[in-house]
């Protein structure tokens, strides 16, 4: 779980709390028709955002979280790094596979020629 993450849900159960003790208050204070419901909920919510919240922030306290700079990762350096010298892209490096095989294709090699020839041929099957 990344640090913004654990911060977020710091917040949430701390609101999660409030909001659930603050009906519990208001209901007791009232006494609505409903005031069963409304205690059952208020309770629920209170539970539920004191522990979200306390479990977050033992995580915070601990540093059980990744550190997340904000850095996106850059699909040219991936690319980069399953390319041989060659000009070849490594597709089973790139799927996890340990056997390795090179494609014949480089990199960025345009298919453009023979979809249009495919579309050719199907075009010619469906005339005919």
């Amino acid at each position: 779980m990344t640090k913004g993450r654990v911060f977020f849900r710091i917040i949430v159960g701390g609101y999660l709390g409030y909001l659930g003790i603050d009906l519990i208050k208001k209901t007791m204070t009232n006494r609505p028709e409903n005031a069963t419901l409304y205690l059952v909920l208020g309770v629920a919510f209170a539970v539920l955002g004191i522990v979200w919240c306390a479990k977050a922030v033992v995580m915070a306290v601990k540093h059980e979280y990744v550190e997340n700079d904000g850095e996106e990762l850059d699909c040219e350096e991936l690319l980069e790094s399953d390319v041989d010298e060659d000009g070849k892209l490594n597709r089973d490096k790139l799927l996890g596979n340990t056997d390795t095989q090179k494609s014949d294709e480089p990199v960025g090699a345009d298919h453009s020629e023979a979809k249009r020839q495919e579309e050719n041929t199907d075009h010619n099957n469906v005339t005919e």
